[in-house]
């Protein structure tokens, strides 16, 4: 057992939901582990992320999944558009566009923007799926309102501001074909 096993729960732990939680290539590396343990996994945020890096598993994401990108990003927006038509076990599996907002989210409000819907959507699964609602991990817990809280808090550091437009939502509408040949990155 894990030295931390004992200390936090050992055997209680091991039965917590995961959420996954990745920002460009560390995106790829969610989407990876959640496709290695798709009962396992309650809910996947990308930010600004590279799901192409893991166009080989996403179709066995079950967990919901969502898929944040800045609305100026344009070559990682295409990339997420034709992923989330390849994401089509379990579900649901959505696109956020942040209007004006880069591929770094440094735009005054956009980060904070992005924390607010990755929040809103680990609340939202935190009790279906592979969640429980006994899950300690619920949206009002103090992990969850800590992690919130952190990622706000950079992004006020930062000195952000408001978010120049609604954000949009778009639902697996897109074509898988930008996928094929995504394999190589540029900008």
């Amino acid at each position: 057992m894990h030295p931390y096993g004992s200390q936090y729960g050992g055997a209680r732990l091991a039965r917590l939901p995961l959420g996954y939680f990745g920002a460009s290539t560390g995106a790829a590396a969610a989407l990876l582990a959640a496709a290695r343990q798709p009962y396992r996994v309650g809910a996947v945020v990308s930010r600004g992320g590279r799901p192409d890096l893991a166009a080989s598993a996403l179709h066995q994401v079950k967990a919901p999944t969502l898929l944040i990108v800045g609305g100026a990003d344009d070559v990682v927006l295409k990339v997420n558009r034709a992923a989330l038509a390849w994401l089509d076990g379990g579900g649901p599996h959505q696109l956020a566009v942040i209007p004006g907002a880069t591929h770094l989210f440094e735009e005054p409000g956009a980060l904070e923007e992005a924390a607010r819907l990755a929040g809103d959507w680990f609340s939202r699964f935190s009790r279906t799926g592979s969640f429980s609602p006994s899950n300690p991990l619920a949206a009002s817990s103090p992990a969850r309102i800590a992690w919130a809280s952190m990622v706000v808090g950079s992004a006020r550091r930062r000195k952000c501001g408001r978010v120049s437009g609604p954000t949009s939502i778009v639902s697996r509408h897109s074509s898988a074909s930008a996928l094929s040949g995504s394999s190589r990155w540029s900008r």
